[in-house]
């Protein structure tokens, strides 16, 4: 590969605030059409995976974990074993609605400006991808 055929090396730009952890869940909670339509459905009802599908008509399940995980992650949604099936073989999510509360609120207060700014940060290189 020669130096014209490098790719370019991806540049990480951190914000220029301190960014309070409930932010920082809301904003990966909220930031996409489908997570914010899977916590609509599953504050409607607790539903499995295969039924979350079904729901809300996707034509694979492909893209569901790692939302799914996401919003498991900024606590927006809980998983139990569904009754009747092996421990962990399959989980109902449900929407916390308490906790996507808090995670608006924050937010809310955030882009209002009621958290305090911390001094800016500097902006790095990502480190090169290794073939």
């Amino acid at each position: 590969m020669t130096s014209c055929d490098a790719a370019p090396v991806p540049v990480v730009v951190e914000p220029d605030v301190d960014v309070p952890a409930d932010v920082r869940a809301a904003s990966r909670a909220f930031a996409s059409p489908l997570r914010v339509a899977m916590l609509h459905a599953l504050a409607q009802e607790a539903l499995s995976t295969a039924e979350l599908v079904a729901e809300l008509d996707l034509p694979t399940r492909q893209t569901l974990p790692a939302n799914l995980r996401a919003l498991e992650e900024a606590g927006a949604i809980t998983g139990t074993p569904a009754p009747g099936h092996r421990r962990g073989r399959t989980v109902r999510w449900r929407t916390d609605t308490g906790r996507v509360r808090q995670l608006v609120k924050a937010l809310e207060a955030f882009a209002s400006g009621q958290v305090p700014q911390a001094p800016a940060r500097h902006v790095t290189a990502a480190p090169p991808a290794v073939d």
